[in-house]
């Protein structure tokens, strides 16, 4: 089935390129010409090269008015020879750029005896071009009137010697305007150009973090997002606006709201973030071992460690995922999972200042609950309730007065009914009221609201002759869509660089980020764990109790005796806490660097990185928690009715510090050259120091007062108490604990480049980490990481004549990358002091390995570039395939040696998968449409792992890792139907319809399950589509997953679960097997009493709840419109836009009949809801 979807998208995929192909030809073109004229004009020439090639020209119309009219017969002539001949007798000359045409007009002949008497002595030109944003532009510099010149490398710069003093320079470029600057005798120049609006290619420049490299010079796998396109999406995280639109990311949880998995980004440890992303795939088998899955952060040069909230997403320039060893290798042991570089905006020298601002305001719809199929309406629960009345269910409980447990209130009439105490109609009657009523009703309107998101940003860079700046301010303010959550955060930035004296640069910068999130929810209630027709507020909207943990009658009869009042009322409790945690990172960055020569410098960078994070839980003496704990151990004097607290009066108060640290030091060395024209060299080499430290504490106070800061000290922990409303217990006694860690690291690295002619490529990358977190003997094994690549301009050789693809490019890279294990080689554990006895413990053994070394992550890669005629249709075609080499497993051992279970570099996996990117840009009028189609397939496979049995209630590749099956492989027990007298489902034991639910678990081997597939796509991507007219705009962009599946959730089987709190609860409760015949229209089976957990457990991980997971969503739609300044006498702006954006917009095709989002993980029980239809307005102005 894969096959097909693949081939489909494949046949799709050629038919596109087709199609674009023939639109953007009319007739054969090739880079010869065939031209024949009599007293032809240059125009007629120009529109034939332009007609019959991919090349364009540039030149002024003006000069056209002198030259001559010219008779030519050319007849598949090579195009140099071809303008060689028409510009023979013209007065003007040509040369050629990358693909352009440059024309300008010959130089007059000077008397050279005059120039030798009158002339002073020439000078050596360094200089430097940028265009009006301070980016460097690859041009051509001509001295006039001679034949010297030369163009500018990758930082725009270049050098001439023996310049006459009085000289005049010509620039050509392909990206800005001709023009002409005078020398004037100067020795150092920074030129400025115009950019020049037209349709030219444009050279792309990727950065790895340690060097910026021209993508035609890079032989590895990047994968690029442009500032145009980072700002297309509106959303407040920076790696939330790679969704979509980046070749080669998956976002496994893509369909939640965003902040909802990225939780786990503000972590008190930085190793223990989860950013919810991956790169092409996983390789790691390990799960909870402090082993990251994710792709490395980099932010401006370095590892970013901290909250990725702190990162104003308006201040980011572009985003560079490497993908393979080629890209990513030089990262070293933390580069296996990729790379994503972020680099931010940044000021250049001689540039005007520049004022940008950017004004979001986002709208969001309140959540559907109506999705969650754990929910179940109160007709059905009461149903349940009365089946188990009948049975003596909850007899117990009602004849309970020891510890009164929670009764509901349609029970509670039920009792009233079998008592006499109300008749049979008094009963029907409430309990068809209660029938009637929806607890989401109240929950959607009181604790959901609709969202509400504002973001600020402004920014301003420039510089002048030695200095370069750029400063930046954010602000983000969120509200949730449930009550009490929200975010608040400010980011500021600022960078400078001065240049004091030729190739002397020093530059700061300084990044501060500070995040407080409110989280004032209710945290021990939903509207699918509590009893579906409580009500929140009555009928006259004030706020009622809930029965919780102690039935009504006990609660009543406490308060009558002069206990706090016991009830639990949800919404007050939303005033009665103050839960937030506030997050505030400061990184500081400086950096020396220094030019010997044009072609060999050397820098030197360090960069100090802080986080703390602080969380407060405190809820006042007037929530439920802190009444709830006071009463519990209160004692009551039966005479006097005075009460004795042995817990005091007062609010309770967590509290929690995270402190770490993250320094980096790096030396490097950068060398590069051209030799000969036909040879160009880049290389560097460096060693770098990392230290990473963490420290932290957590404390609890009881009878906290908020207004004096004092707490209760004088609370007996060790003695065991009398409770209400019976029984004993101690008081939890508060653990505070204090912890660190220390890690650090030393690499050395080297990478170099080697290009001939612009078409050949090679590259060579290597690196050596060293760490603390292993023992000597691991260190002086380890070998180092490196990688190999080459690449091929195919479409440079002279041999090379295809009038389809006049632009081929092929590359391949192989090499290895690693991914770093935190646990230590020796024996560890943490040490425990128990509150009660003072004794000290240690838990959580390791047992020590020497052998023990980081993951090892291999990649081969191949890759195509290609561009049809006039770049209208291009894209790149990529396979890879990842080997995960001395992956950590986990391997039970004998408890009696004393450990609990033993690390060791045992596993490894395989992945393999095709990458493809195609642009077009088609015009069809006014009308310009650009489409960009990705493909990503993924295909993986565990190659080594320890395991006979597997638990196949797993999800993780830990759990469920079999040896030639997907990481992420679903495995279930054989279906045979229900059986038509009972409704119990009926599996397979020894090839046998059973029922033997016990035996079937216990024969767990993997070839007596079925083998479903897996849970993450093989198939997957997006196809963005962007028009433009005159001054609008029109985006959206179609993502899709194909190739996987997912288990449905269901209830539980057993009727005690549906009424219990916990989840088991489900729709399927109404589509149960209830009589002979149901077999035939239904899968559930039928419910039973007492409970069977056996039973439960076979039907919820059987093949008939497996679902095809494949589906189609529209992802986004933006409109926006440019305002026009051209004609403005006063220009009030350089630009400005307005725009709305909507996200979340819905599927449009699924496969599964469940009317469910394979993007949201069923979790039974769980409120987890798709991320509602949000709406932005906002605008962006530059000044």
């Amino acid at each position: 089935m894969f096959l097909t979807q693949l081939l489909r998208i494949m046949r799709m995929t050629a038919i596109l390129l087709l199609a674009v192909g023939l639109h953007v030809s009319g007739k054969t073109v090739s880079q010869t010409i065939t031209f024949s004229g009599k007293d032809a004009t240059l125009r007629e020439v120009f529109t034939a090269v332009r007609s019959q090639t991919s090349f364009g020209i540039i030149y002024n119309k003006s000069w056209l008015g002198n030259t001559r009219s010219l008779t030519i017969n050319a007849v598949n002539m090579p195009l140099r020879q071809f303008l060689e001949e028409v510009f023979a007798t013209q007065p003007l000359e040509f040369s050629i750029i990358g693909k352009m045409v440059i024309v300008k007009k010959k130089p007059p002949k000077t008397d050279s005896i005059i120039h030798q008497l009158f002339s002073h002595p020439p000078v050596n030109i360094r200089g430097r071009i940028t265009n009006e944003k301070g980016e460097p532009v690859m041009a051509s510099v001509q001295v006039k009137g001679s034949n010297k010149g030369t163009t500018t490398d990758s930082n725009g710069e270049f050098e001439l010697s023996d310049v006459d003093d009085q000289a005049t320079l010509i620039i050509t470029g392909v990206s800005i305007e001709s023009f002409e600057t005078k020398v004037y005798g100067k020795s150092e120049l920074n030129l400025v150009g115009k950019t020049k609006i037209t349709e030219s290619e444009t050279v792309t420049v990727v950065s790895t973090g340690y060097q910026k490299i021209p993508i035609e010079r890079a032989t590895g796998s990047f994968a690029q997002v442009n500032n145009e396109l980072l700002n297309r999406s509106v959303s407040t995280n920076i790696l939330g606006r790679l969704k979509g639109v980046a070749n080669g990311v998956f976002f496994p949880n893509s369909g939640l709201p965003f902040t909802q998995h990225q939780a786990a980004m503000a972590s008190t440890n930085p190793l223990n973030r989860n950013l919810g992303i991956r790169v092409r795939g996983e390789s790691s088998m390990a799960e909870n071992l402090q082993l990251s899955k994710d792709p490395l952060i980099v932010l401006d040069n370095f590892p970013y460690e901290g909250d990725l909230g702190n990162i104003n997403p308006n201040n980011i320039e572009s985003i560079t995922i490497l993908k393979d060893a080629s890209a990513s290798a030089i990262w070293g042991a933390r580069a296996g999972n990729g790379v994503i570089v972020i680099t931010s905006k940044k000021g250049a020298l001689d540039q005007p200042m520049k004022v940008s601002a950017t004004a979001n305001l986002t709208l969001g719809n309140r959540p559907d609950l109506s999705y969650n199929r754990s929910f179940l309406p109160a007709s059905s629960f009461i149903e349940a309730e009365e089946y188990l009345f009948s049975k003596g269910y909850y007899d117990a409980s009602l004849n309970n007065s020891f510890s009164w447990p929670a009764i509901t209130p349609s029970v509670e009439i039920m009792a009233l009914r079998r008592s006499g105490a109300i008749t049979e109609e008094d009963a029907a009657a409430q309990l068809n009221a209660l029938k009637q009523q929806d607890n989401r009703d109240d929950f959607k309107q009181y604790l959901y609201r609709r969202s509400v998101a504002q973001q600020y940003s402004v920014e301003m860079r420039g510089g002048s002759r030695n200095l370069a700046y750029a400063f930046s301010g954010g602000f983000d303010k969120n509200t949730s869509n449930l009550q009490g959550l929200g975010l608040n955060r400010l980011a500021l930035t600022s960078f400078m660089s001065y240049v004091p004296v030729k190739g002397l640069e020093f530059n700061v910068g300084m990044n501060y980020g500070v995040n407080r999130t409110e989280n004032n929810n209710i945290p021990d209630i939903s509207y699918v764990s509590t009893y579906p027709y409580a009500r929140l507020v009555n009928d006259q909207g004030k706020p009622v109790p809930v029965v919780k943990d102690y039935r009504t009658q006990f609660v009543e009869n406490a308060a009558a005796l002069g206990f706090l009042n016991w009830q639990y009322v949800p919404l007050d409790e939303l005033n009665f806490m103050d839960r937030y945690s506030r997050n505030e990172n400061i990184l500081l960055k400086a950096g020396i660097k220094y030019s010997f020569t044009s072609f060999l410098s050397a820098d030197i960078q360090f960069q100090s990185e802080q986080q703390k994070i602080n969380n407060n839980n405190y809820r006042s003496q007037e929530s439920y928690e802190a009444r709830n704990l006071v009463n519990r151990f209160a004692i009551r004097n039966a005479t006097t009715g005075t009460f004795t607290y042995q817990v005091p009066r007062g609010g309770l108060l967590d509290l929690s510090q995270a402190d770490w640290s993250a320094n980096n030091l790096r030396a490097q060395l950068n060398f590069d050259r051209k030799f000969h024209k036909d040879h160009a060299v880049t290389a560097i080499a460096g060693i770098e120091l990392r230290e990473l430290k963490t420290s932290g504490h957590n404390v609890k106070l009881y009878g906290y007062d908020e207004e004096r800061g004092t707490s209760a000290t004088n609370i007996n922990y060790s003695m065991s108490l009398p409770v209400n409303p019976s029984g004993a217990a101690y008081i939890e006694a508060p653990e505070a604990n204090i912890y660190g860690m220390l890690n650090r690291f030393i690499s050395f690295y080297g990478n170099a480049a080697w290009s001939y002619k612009s078409r050949y490529v090679l590259t060579l990358s290597g690196r050596r980490d060293g760490s603390n977190i292993f023992g000597a003997a691991t260190n002086n094994k380890f070998s180092p990481l490196w990688s190999a690549g080459m690449s091929w301009e195919l479409s440079r050789e002279p041999f090379y004549q295809s009038p389809l693809l006049p632009y081929l490019r092929l590359r391949t890279s192989y090499g290895y990358s690693g991914n770093v294990y935190q646990r230590a080689a020796y024996t560890t554990g943490t040490f425990l002091v128990s509150p009660l006895t003072g004794a000290t413990s240690i838990f959580d053994l390791t047992a020590p390995n020497p052998q023990l070394t980081w993951e090892k992550i291999r990649t081969f890669n191949m890759g195509m570039d290609f561009s049809f005629k006039g770049d209208h249709f291009g894209g790149s075609i990529e396979w890879f395939r990842k080997d995960g080499l001395d992956l950590i497993q986990a391997q039970p051992i004998a408890p009696t040696i004393g450990f609990r279970e033993f690390f060791g570099n045992s596993a490894s996996t395989r992945t393999y998968g095709i990458d493809i990117q195609l642009k077009g840009k088609i015009h069809l009028g006014a009308l310009t449409w650009q489409p960009t189609l990705i493909v990503n397939t993924i295909r993986d496979k565990v190659v080594e792992y320890d395991r006979t049995k597997l638990n196949i209630q797993g999800t993780s590749p830990a759990a469920i890792g079999i040896p030639g099956k997907p990481l992420y492989s679903i495995f279930s027990y054989q279906w045979a139907g229900l059986d038509p007298q009972t409704g119990d489902p009926q599996g397979y034991l020894n090839g046998k319809v059973s029922k033997d639910y016990t035996a079937i678990a216990n024969n767990n081997h993997p070839d007596s399950l079925v083998f479903n597939g897996t849970s993450r796509p093989q198939l997957f991507g997006a196809f963005r589509n962007d028009f433009h007219w005159k001054s609008f705009s029109l985006s959206f962009n179609i993502v899709y997953k194909l190739g996987y599946y997912f288990r449905a959730s269901t209830g539980s089987l057993n009727y005690a679960d549906i009424v219990s709190s916990g989840p088991g609860r489900h729709s399927d409760f109404d589509k149960r097997w209830q009589q002979p015949g149901d077999e035939l229209q239904t899968q559930v089976p039928s419910l039973v009493y007492p409970s069977n957990a056996q039973r439960n457990n076979f039907y919820r991980y059987s093949e008939v709840l497996v679902n095809k997971a494949d589906h189609i969503r529209l992802e986004d739609l933006r409109i926006s419109y440019t305002l026009p300044n051209k004609n403005r006498k006063r220009k009030l702006f350089e630009s400005a836009q307005l725009y709305l954006y909507g996200s979340n917009l819905g599927i449009i095709w699924r496969a599964n009949k469940l009317g469910v989002d394979p993007d949201i993980t069923e979790t039974l029980g769980s409120s987890i809801l798709p991320a509602p239809f949000t709406l932005s307005a906002g605008f962006r102005v530059s000044l």
